[in-house]
């Protein structure tokens, strides 16, 4: 009977252990399914926790300052409803009345190219244009006319774009109630933001927090030195750049200068976005076309010249600390795996993951030389000091060397001389006694 209850019990764990996988799974699909459902909500709680995370230095400066952090923070969520505002009703629909306007040029622009390469190949080359080449620019029109039709869709009023963009009414009642709770929730996280912080410092382990304190009081200081600092050299990029665009007569100033501004925010992409755009159309609206083009390069030279030597280091105050080269595979990696938002965000990440990568660093070098005050001296100048060479015994020094060890027969007789005493030395009367006493 032992025997046979002995195996019931093997039996009934592996069904115990299947069951126990089975229902882990169940509760694993069931919490993503809830958190899918929940995906609007959530997006709008991380959105929150980004304002209010980028928005309490603001108002912890208006509190040293004197000012009540209710009220504070009360004035700079005013502040930021009215700058998305502003963003959404007035700048967003008049970057894309631009976009459909250069859009709906875009034939034109190439008919022109088109016209100026078949006469530069034949004045060059004296032949007639490739009948390849030309059927390739042909080809290109009924593209052109494809992105007329969906910048002049884009144009359209950012009421009828965000009904068309959320496709019922239910969703879109959705969408502006997330938007009207969101600075209730950014108010209450920037009311208790030092509580919150303070409570995921207390899930720590005592031991390591001091350490996570400092680690995460860096990348602090790293994501705000990026953030907010790249945030405001892109808007002064901005207006400098809109203005240039302006005065040298370039058509689409605003949606140029704006891309050129803000994609200083992402390294080296405003050569993509900015100036070779912006050197094209000026080539198109200009007489001769090579003047238009020249100044485009002056302006974005000296703009370049300005953000390096005197906008970024008076606003961000130090660079990003990270190679040319890492910042490009950097943002060649989020291209790949978040696309835009990958692209966007690549360059934060990074430099989190450099300040992670050197505080550990720092925490394992410290601790290498605590562990080695805390080695015995002995073992200290064994490993300090470097390996004593051969040297030769007594014995072999006085076989080797018999000048040292036995003094010669001419030292030996100088050393007597020296001891005894030399009449010529004695004085006078000395000298006188010893003859009398003769």
């Amino acid at each position: 009977m032992g025997h046979e209850n002995h195996g019931t019990g093997h039996t009934f764990r592996p069904v115990a252990s299947s069951m126990l996988i089975a229902v882990s799974i169940l509760g694993i699909a069931l919490l993503l399914y809830v958190l899918w459902q929940l995906r609007s909500l959530i997006g709008m709680i991380v959105f929150a926790s980004l304002a209010a995370y980028a928005l309490n230095p603001v108002v912890s400066r208006l509190e040293r300052a004197g000012v009540n952090r209710t009220l504070g923070i009360i004035l700079v969520t005013v502040l930021m409803v009215a700058m998305a505002a502003l963003v959404l009703f007035l700048i967003l629909p008049a970057l894309c009345s631009e976009i459909a306007q250069l859009a709906g040029n875009v034939p034109t622009y190439l008919a022109k190219a088109r016209d100026w390469a078949i006469s530069l190949w034949e004045r060059f080359f004296g032949e007639k244009f490739p009948s390849d080449l030309e059927s390739f620019m042909n080809a290109l029109a009924p593209q052109a006319e494809t992105l007329k039709s969906l910048a002049t869709k884009a144009a359209r009023p950012v009421g009828t774009l965000i009904a068309g963009t959320f496709g019922s009414v239910v969703a879109l009642i959705g969408w502006l109630i997330g938007l009207a709770i969101t600075p209730v929730v950014v108010f209450y996280i920037l009311r208790d933001f030092d509580k919150i912080t303070g409570s995921v410092l207390s899930l720590i382990p005592a031991r390591r927090r001091d350490f996570m304190a400092g680690l995460i009081s860096e990348i602090n200081a790293t994501l705000g030195n990026l953030i907010r600092g790249q945030l405001l050299v892109a808007l002064v990029l901005s207006v400098l750049y809109c203005t240039g665009l302006w005065l040298i007569g370039v058509p689409y100033w605003p949606l140029l200068g704006v891309l050129s501004g803000f994609a200083y925010m992402v390294p080296y992409l405003c050569l993509v976005i900015g100036f070779i755009p912006s050197a094209i159309v000026a080539g198109f609206h200009s007489q001769p076309w090579w003047q238009g083009p020249l100044f485009v390069v002056l302006l974005f030279a000296a703009m370049q010249a300005l953000e390096g030597f005197v906008i970024t280091p008076r606003i961000v105050g130090r660079k990003v600390g990270l190679h040319p080269l890492l910042i490009i595979l950097a943002v060649l990696a989020g291209g790949i795996l978040g696309g835009f938002v990958g692209v966007i965000l690549a360059v934060p990440l990074a430099a989190v993951a450099k300040v992670i990568f050197m505080h550990f660093y720092r925490k394992i070098r410290a601790g290498a030389v605590e562990a080695r005050k805390e080695m015995p001296p002995s073992q200290q100048d064994r490993r300090q000091q470097p390996e004593p060479t051969a040297t030769p015994t007594i014995t072999e020094k006085s076989s080797s060397s018999p000048s040292m060890s036995e003094p010669s027969a001419e030292t030996q007789q100088q050393k007597n001389e020296q001891k005894l005493p030399d009449s010529r030395s004695e004085p006078k009367h000395r000298r006188k006694q010893n003859k009398r006493g003769k």
